[in-house]
């Protein structure tokens, strides 16, 4: 069975191209294809800013509306790889990630620290919710342009 992407682009959407080597490039150097997918999505929802890159990544000033998170991947990574029942929740549909997350103690991962505690978790599970209706419906996910991305401000884009 082929894991679920969340995301609503291909990873290789997100890469930075001006850079020789990105998180999301090094994500997609993995070789096991399955840790691969569960730390993919785990970034996924837990870093909305991740979004700016599908437009703004193939830039030269994608510093401007994407800055990474310090020791983000880091945690991403441990949780998703190091804990076999989280990385088997991310390979499973949205709707069953939900429904096991929302009962999960979620402040034995690493990323609750790393990336906010309860905040971590409202994202994580704001952006699954999205995922699950998105995959629920078989939305087409729309264009990505400058004028539908928000950068790390939090700021329309003109």
């Amino acid at each position: 069975m082929e894991p679920f992407r969340y995301s609503p682009l291909p990873m290789r959407d997100y890469l930075i191209t001006s850079l020789p080597e990105c998180e999301v490039s090094a994500l997609m150097s993995m070789p096991n294809k399955k840790h691969q997918a569960a730390v993919w999505n785990l970034s996924w929802l837990s870093l909305p800013t991740l979004d700016a890159l599908p437009t703004w990544g193939h830039t030269p000033r994608w510093f401007i509306h994407y800055m990474p998170i310090s020791g983000a991947f880091r945690a991403i990574t441990t949780d998703a790889v190091g804990d076999d029942v989280l990385m088997s929740k991310l390979l499973m549909s949205p709707r069953s990630f939900v429904s096991w997350f929302e009962r999960e103690e979620q402040s034995r991962y690493e990323c609750f620290d790393a990336l906010g505690g309860m905040k971590w978790v409202e994202t994580v599970l704001g952006r699954a919710t999205e995922a699950m209706t998105r995959s629920a419906n078989d939305q087409v996910v729309p264009a990505v342009l400058p004028s539908n991305v928000f950068h790390i401000n939090r700021k329309r884009v003109a």
